[in-house]
């Protein structure tokens, strides 16, 4: 998600104004002007909303139809702004409206480096208070920014990025004590965001590794965390034939879940 806009802002100068030459923001608001909103919403990494103008954030917001803030260092004021140019791109009613979403990397802030999972001492504590603290503050400030301008601006996802764990094949306590953190921190947000979209970063991705098909499923879940959809990971899409196995594993992925739910279910 994050690569596509990306490519938008970066490749196009290069062609245009040569190889180490810097695009000035007029040229670069010029450039996105000219291109069409994308067919769905495009999430990104925390934009550091100090570097966009009112006019670059909208033109951002119009083509990707989302503005993502940092859940651990997001201030009221950024969503104020937020909300502020979310509402100027919906003002124009395209078909999908524009909304925000919450970057955040639990299990990262406070709990100790060094600890299994299996620890739910002070530290596990910390974390879980720290993500209620700031999912709630972005609730009221969304609230607040939403009585200010008179408008319905939602924040409609909630992106996780966890890898500070991986399973174990000989380990059940320690898989069942992950799975446990993930379900902790995805009902926090769910209580504050009842409706809200909660993704995980990586969740399900596959990457070149020792298999019989020369792939291996990332290690940072066990799969059976509360979680509604797979996600892959774009570093190398130059690379087609690498960026259609990490698109397709996914895929793959959730399609034998949905069997697997099906089966069970007659029985």
């Amino acid at each position: 998600m994050r690569s596509v806009v990306f490519i938008l802002l970066l490749a196009t100068p290069a062609l245009a104004v040569g190889k180490n030459a810097q695009p000035s923001d007029e040229q670069v608001l010029t450039w996105l002007k000219e291109l069409k909103p994308l067919p769905k919403v495009h999430y990104s990494f925390p934009l550091a909303l100090k570097n966009f103008s009112d006019e670059l954030l909208f033109e951002y917001a119009r083509i990707s139809h989302a503005i993502s803030l940092s859940g651990e260092w997001g201030t009221s004021e950024q969503v104020d702004q937020a909300v502020k140019i979310c509402k100027q791109v919906n003002a124009g009613k395209p078909k999908i409206p524009a909304s925000i979403a919450v970057n955040y990397s639990v299990w990262h802030r406070h709990f100790g480096k060094d600890l299994p999972p299996t620890d739910t001492g002070s530290t596990h504590r910390a974390e879980l208070e720290n993500l209620r603290k700031k999912m709630e503050s972005m609730r009221d400030a969304l609230t607040s920014a939403n009585q200010k301008y008179e408008t319905e601006i939602k924040l409609t996802a909630v992106l996780f990025d966890s890898e500070h764990f991986h399973t174990r094949s000989d380990n059940a306590e320690w898989n069942k004590a992950m799975t446990e953190k993930y379900n902790a921190a995805y009902d926090i947000v769910q209580r504050i965001f009842p409706k809200i979209r909660i993704e995980w970063y990586a969740r399900g991705a596959i990457h070149p590794g020792a298999s019989p098909t020369g792939w291996s499923t990332a290690s940072y879940f066990a799969l059976d965390e509360k979680g509604e959809s797979f996600g892959c990971s774009l570093y190398q899409v130059p690379e087609i034939g690498y960026t259609r196995e990490f698109s397709a594993g996914p895929f793959k992925m959730q399609r034998s879940m949905v069997v697997t739910k099906s089966h069970r279910g007659l029985h």
